[in-house]
């Protein structure tokens, strides 16, 4: 009995190793938090001196904006200084670019179309930028995580109960991840930009290599308003789309 026990096990052994290997998503929708707007100060004089005289006072006509909408200092700030000289298609001297760039970042969008005409008075006259964002995603990518590895479940048991097999345990799994710096490490984001006329992050576990995909729907342009329409009504978030991807491969085993 133990010979046949034995010839048994080499015969299991010598048969070839049966896997399916399937790719799911899902996607969780959530409505964003916070909103960061990225700008800069440009000044330009053929006097650096000058340039930076003018710049200055821009600047803390922007600054005096923080305290006048009761914005923390420590989400306004300047973020970077250049200074460059500027020469036209002949190689001609302009003079110098004086800028400073800054990020501001909001948690109460009633103060976005106030802060915006502010900016526009103090003299930018352009935003670059408009990101909303979700401070915290963890809940939001642990449901859509749950919702992917599911649909991955699914597909490969049809494929197993179509060819006679039964589902086995995971033996791979990839998940794609987009890393975003601003969102506690991942997330998404939609930007606008606004002028003035206008008013892979790859994780290794267990020896296999996860990533995923997050995405966000760009909010809508701004409509037409008319004159006494709320400021806060300028502009509108929507939602964030967050999209996970994973692909699994599964065991199959004989019923």
């Amino acid at each position: 009995i133990p010979t046949a026990l034995a010839a048994a096990a080499s015969l299991r052994a010598d048969e070839p190793r049966r896997t399916v290997s399937v790719s799911a998503s899902s996607e969780v929708k959530v409505v964003p938090d916070e909103v960061q707007l990225e700008f800069k100060v440009v000044s330009n004089d053929k006097a650096l001196a000058a340039a930076k005289t003018a710049n200055d006072a821009t600047t803390r006509g922007v600054l005096a904006l923080a305290r006048v909408h009761a914005i923390p200092a420590e989400v306004f700030k300047i973020a970077d200084l250049t200074v460059a000289p500027d020469y036209d298609e002949k190689h001609q001297f302009l003079g110098y670019d004086f800028t400073r760039s800054f990020e501001v970042t909001l948690h109460d969008f009633h103060k976005i179309g106030p802060l915006l005409d502010g900016l526009f008075k103090a003299g930018v006259d352009h935003i670059d930028t408009m990101t909303f964002r979700l401070r915290d995603q963890s809940q939001a990518l642990v449901e859509a995580r749950r919702r992917a590895v599911a649909n991955a479940k699914v597909k490969a048991s049809s494929l197993a109960d179509l060819t006679g097999l039964k589902l086995g345990s995971a033996v791979h799994i990839r998940e794609d991840i987009q890393e975003n710096r601003n969102v506690g490490g991942m997330g998404g984001m939609g930007m606008a930009s606004i002028p003035r006329s206008r008013g892979g992050l790859t994780l290794a576990r267990a020896g296999h290599f996860h990533t995923a995909t997050l995405l966000q729907d760009a909010p809508p342009p701004a409509q037409a308003n008319p004159p006494d329409a709320p400021a806060d009504l300028l502009l509108a978030p929507g939602q964030m789309a967050l999209r996970f991807d994973v692909s699994i491969e599964f065991e199959l085993i004989k019923p």
